[in-house]
């Protein structure tokens, strides 16, 4: 039988360090500064947790590719919303990739069709960034 992964500090850590290696702090995908040592502190202005880019409630899984480490207000922001939602003062759509989903940022001010996609499934490494049709490591 297949052990059920647990969303705890435990994981959020082993996440966080996929996602933002060493760094203490970084940015989520809509722009906050969060802290490695905030995870889960609903009292700091830097505090995070693990969200799933595809809601549960539309069928994501518990799975590395599909969790993301991001600021408590951009959780509570996103909460189960799909394809669309917004963050930051920032839109965002999820959208489906080959066997897995990535959150893309739409920028509202420009009227093309043009988004930029943060890659979130990292089997390859973390560091990639979609922009259109053009990859690049960062």
């Amino acid at each position: 039988m297949k052990k059920r992964m647990e969303l705890n500090k435990e994981t959020a850590s082993r996440l966080w360090g996929q996602q933002f290696g060493k760094r203490q702090k970084a940015i989520d995908f809509s722009g906050r500064e969060i802290a490695k040592a905030a995870y889960n502190d609903r009292n700091s202005a830097y505090g995070w947790n693990v969200d799933h880019i595809l809601p549960q409630s539309k069928g994501g899984k518990t799975a590395d590719y599909n969790l993301i480490c991001c600021h408590i207000l951009t959780n509570d922001e996103k909460a189960d919303k799909f394809p669309c939602f917004k963050a930051n003062e920032k839109t965002f759509e999820i959208q489906r990739r080959q066997n897995h989903y990535e959150i893309a940022a739409r920028d509202a001010e420009e009227n093309e069709e043009s988004d930029e996609t943060v890659n979130f499934f990292h089997l390859c490494g973390w560091d990639i960034v979609r922009s259109g049709n053009k990859t690049m490591e960062i």
